[in-house]
């Protein structure tokens, strides 16, 4: 199970025309990788906790299956004893791991949540060139967290939880996608031309929906990858994003709502979240409501995923 929390992925690339127009080719792209891997893709819009950042709420939200609004209901929260998503998967037999490649410090968290492993920037170990501020690669992560996990002597099922960074504001330098998934692992996993090209753009703060979209082609572009270099295992995508862009790229008065996306073989599960109000596809139509909460959409997929299909 890979539970992606995609950073400041928003409805607004439905509701904005000329931000979905740039995003729409490559959503649709990771689509057509589910459906050449033999995997179903289901989608729907659920209402976040936060906008325009505070992502840690979001996750709390979806996490702890409760409302999580305010910082101070946030700290109250982690030093209650509550099931996490962690914890129940654990209970079912898998290893939960974060992968944290944003986080630089100590994370208190980690022990609320429960997690057997967290792989910090450090954990990580990336050697190639840095981009900005945040300077790994969400692709890297993700190939680096099934290299070390690898090695590791678990043969358990794995739950991986990661909040991407590089569709953070604001939003440049956007990375260059790597199609060979084991360069990307290497200390030079880029053309100099490029890495160049990608170092170059240079963010307007007054303008930010372009490379904010462009940051989310190279999302969706990694995870289309993604699926097609794993196409024979069995594991499911759950693709949430956390909070809408700020209002600069948002909109003034733009509503609190993220799209969703769970990616899987099992038809059955398919079949059952797209009774519960999801659709299939990545096709979401601009301004339709908001299906659930984050917590509710996390006792949702819980149900799903331990019903006896």
């Amino acid at each position: 199970m890979l539970l992606l929390f995609l950073e400041s992925y928003g409805a607004v690339t439905y509701d904005e025309p000329g931000i979905a127009r740039v995003v729409s080719p490559a959503r649709d792209e990771l689509a057509h990788a589910a459906a050449e891997t033999r995997r179903h893709i289901v989608s729907a819009y659920a209402s976040s906790t936060t906008f325009g950042g505070g992502s840690w709420l979001a996750h709390a939200s979806f996490m702890s299956g409760v409302e999580v609004r305010e910082t101070g209901d946030y700290m109250l929260l982690l030093t209650q004893a509550r099931e996490t998503w962690p914890k129940l998967f654990q209970a079912a037999g898998y290893r939960a791991v974060a992968v944290m490649p944003g986080l630089r410090t100590a994370w208190p968290e980690g022990s609320f949540y429960g997690f057997d492993a967290i792989y910090d920037e450090q954990a990580l170990d990336y050697r190639g060139p840095d981009f900005g501020w945040w300077r790994i690669p969400d692709q890297f992560s993700l190939a680096r967290v099934a290299e070390l996990e690898a090695r590791t002597e678990s043969h358990a099922p794995l739950l991986t939880f990661m909040p991407t960074i590089n569709t953070h504001i604001p939003f440049l330098p956007v990375p260059p996608y790597q199609a060979d998934w084991q360069r990307v692992l290497e200390a030079n996993p880029y053309s100099s031309d490029d890495v160049d090209a990608s170092l170059a753009a240079v963010p307007d703060w007054e303008a930010l929906g372009e490379p904010y979209a462009d940051s989310l082609v190279y999302t969706f572009t990694y995870l289309a990858g993604y699926v097609r270099d794993r196409a024979g295992a069995d594991e499911t995508l759950v693709l949430i994003g956390d909070h809408q862009p700020a209002a600069s790229v948002a909109g003034v008065g733009a509503r609190w709502d993220v799209p969703v996306h769970v990616v899987t073989s099992h038809a059955e599960i398919a079949a059952a979240l797209v009774a519960a109000g999801f659709v299939d596809g990545v096709a979401l139509a601009p301004r339709q409501r908001p299906l659930l909460t984050l917590p509710e959409l996390s006792v949702l997929l819980l149900e799903t995923f331990a019903a006896p299909h």
